[in-house]
């Protein structure tokens, strides 16, 4: 009886201890954030079923690290038809929306440069932080390296990544 009650609290720990590990460790493929693109379908689908017309007007991440990946992303959807904007926001692999009546309109190139070909044109024309800010549009990839004076952001071209411009905060 006694050896039975020792398996039953030694498998008992081992089921406890693997529990504990499938919950606190990360989902593969997110454990340092994702590119801008690793959950875009996710979000388009999610975008499509709110409206069939939705586009896709805006990608933002408020931090994000010298390899391009943030630990949660927003994509803007617009809705020509019925005029409103959704907000798709994917942090790992759950998303939140949040509808809007007003926001931006006109669609990001289809074929942009991912966050992380973004960030190493930004690493090439000088941006240096340990967290930067990072938002696509119609016309570029803007990448900020911080709000102190010296900090740079720089503006990319989305589809190339060649510079347009370069400024430090003063």
């Amino acid at each position: 009886m006694k050896r039975f009650g020792d398996n039953s609290i030694r498998t008992g720990a081992a089921l406890t201890l693997i529990a504990a590990a499938l919950l606190w460790s990360p989902a593969p493929g997110y454990a340092a954030g994702n590119t801008a693109r690793a959950t875009l379908n996710d979000a388009t689908e999610t975008a499509k079923k709110w409206r069939p017309d939705a586009i896709l007007t805006s990608i933002s991440a408020s931090a994000v690290d010298a390899e391009g990946k943030g630990t949660s992303w927003l994509y803007g959807f617009h809705s020509p038809k019925a005029g409103n904007y959704l907000i798709v926001t994917a942090k790992g692999r759950s998303l939140d929306t949040l509808e809007l009546g007003s926001g931006q309109k006109e669609a990001v190139p289809a074929e942009f440069l991912d966050s992380d070909q973004a960030m190493a044109e930004a690493a090439k024309a000088g941006l240096k932080s340990d967290t930067m800010r990072m938002r696509l549009s119609r016309t570029e990839w803007l990448v900020n390296g911080g709000d102190q004076k010296g900090a740079l952001s720089v503006w990319l071209n989305p589809r190339t990544g060649r510079l347009i411009k370069r400024q430090a905060v003063q």
